[in-house]
């Protein structure tokens, strides 16, 4: 039987801290053996012949683990669609505009990734990639209309089968179809942390996670906060006061819409399933722990959080014996006062499941929870059950209704398509040809590969007028 497994002024910050927090970056290149995790995977043969960055080539997107790894994953996807403009997705891409139209804007200076000598697309200040490292407990952000940022998680190292936490920012513009890594913008090795964006002040604001202890070469879990400044790409430790939460990882953390506080809830602490929450008022960096009226969801890590208005409903995650399909709602009341409730859902639930996605849709009260798994159970061939559906939660009506299928995006020359059965992957709202898509990237598949490609899921009209006819229904 398998083991179950600044301060808005943040210059003089970041003047002080670049060349001590540099000095004391993990070494990315330190690995961590798959026999130290806390979880184990099945073992596999292996496949691997070639490096996992080579710019400008086709990479290895499926890696294979021999020996045992182990099983984590982060799940927190939320973010509005006000910035996002509505280009077409073409066919076999993520993303398409008319070539003419990219080179008129650039030579009038309107694309501001072209002109900005401080960005991130200057190319003179990133390198090429055909498409990033395999890698599932990562996460990832739109950071504008057309980019989005993935950063960290974990992956297979070539050479030793060991598993590597990966440290890179790897950065994708979904109109031109490129990916990029900035220069000396490597952040610290982490995965299953959290990342959310600010978008007020072009920040990337991470917390906790699995990281390699510099002294004892372990795995261990953070309670580190860090922030990336999007617009010069580099990153600084915030002055953190108030009482930091236990250094946790497979947690999850949201921002409420128009609001300052980041919510943090749950993960997985030393072996400790925790539901406690804490916030982050990222204006002043300051911890504190609310009294919440009712009865908090039992503890639990790799479940998901999404805002959706004034509340963030949390649905499914294990807790190292089972997992949940269960959804629960944490509600502002205003001020300090938070109150949970538990509402009784309609319809076809999923099955329980950890390490799947869930991302608002442009509706502001539909979430789309996609992919995951179940650990305490088995597939045919013996793998951990690895799903590949796609559900829809109505928010008004408490109602849940079968989702779309995911449909593979991007070039099949550079990256395949490794279908739609995945764990630990990221996911965000990006614009579509008919309107908001849900843009899915990388994950551990079955037979314990690792992806790097995308995916995208919409919801058709069909889906909508369905989803119309059972709210009129109540």
């Amino acid at each position: 039987m398998k083991k179950k497994f600044r301060n808005d002024e943040k210059s003089d910050i970041i003047i002080e801290s670049k060349s001590s927090f540099v000095a004391e970056q993990l070494d990315e290149d330190k690995q961590l053996p798959l026999n130290t995790l806390g979880q184990s995977m099945p073992s596999q043969s292996t496949d691997i012949s070639q490096s996992l960055h080579q710019p400008n080539e086709i990479l290895p997107c499926a890696l294979h683990a021999e020996a045992n790894a182990d099983e984590a994953f982060n799940s927190n996807f939320s973010f509005s669609m006000e910035e996002f403009s509505q280009d077409c997705i073409g066919e076999g891409s993520v993303a398409s505009i008319r070539t003419a139209d990219i080179k008129s804007d650039r030579r009038k200076g309107n694309d501001g990734a072209a002109e900005d000598t401080n960005s991130l697309q200057n190319s003179k200040k990133s390198n090429t990639f055909a498409v990033p490292a395999a890698r599932w407990g990562h996460t990832m952000e739109m950071i504008d209309h057309k980019r989005l940022i993935v950063y960290g998680g974990q992956t297979i190292a070539p050479a030793t089968f060991d598993a590597k936490n990966l440290g890179d920012i790897m950065v994708y513009d979904i109109l031109d179809h490129t990916w990029t890594e900035p220069v000396n913008c490597k952040g610290v090795p982490r995965t299953w942390h959290s990342s959310n964006f600010l978008p007020d002040r072009q920040l990337l604001l991470c917390f906790g996670g699995d990281m390699i202890d510099d002294k004892t070469g372990k795995t261990t879990a953070t309670d580190q906060v860090m922030v990336l400044d999007t617009e010069i790409m580099l990153w600084y430790p915030p002055s953190v006061t108030g009482t930091t939460p236990k250094s946790r990882s497979g947690h999850s953390a949201s921002l409420l819409h128009d609001s300052s506080q980041l919510i943090v809830f749950g993960g997985v602490s030393n072996g400790k399933w925790i539901n406690s929450v804490s916030i982050l008022e990222t204006n002043r960096w300051h911890w504190s722990s609310p009294k919440i009226m009712g009865d908090a969801p039992r503890p639990r890590s790799y479940h998901s959080a999404t805002a959706v208005g004034d509340c963030i409903i949390f649905i499914g995650g294990n807790n190292g014996k089972e997992c949940f399909n269960s959804v629960h709602v944490l509600e502002s009341k205003g001020g300090d006062s938070w109150a949970w409730s538990h509402p009784k859902v309609g319809g076809k639930a999923p099955s329980p499941r950890t390490g799947h996605v869930a991302t608002l849709l442009d509706d502001n009260k539909t979430i789309l929870i996609y992919g995951g798994w179940d650990p305490n159970t088995e597939d045919d061939k013996g793998d951990d059950t690895i799903f590949g559906d796609s559900f829809l939660l109505d928010t008004t009506t408490w109602t849940w209704q079968k989702g779309p299928r995911p449909r593979f995006v991007g070039d099949s020359k550079k990256c395949e398509n490794f279908g739609a059965h995945r764990v630990g992957h990221s996911a965000v709202l990006a614009p579509g040809a008919n309107g908001a898509e849900v843009l899915v990237f990388g994950g551990r598949l079955p037979e314990s590969k690792f992806a790097c490609d995308f995916q995208s899921l919409a919801v058709s009209k069909r889906e909508a007028t369905s989803s119309r006819r059972i709210r009129s229904n109540h």
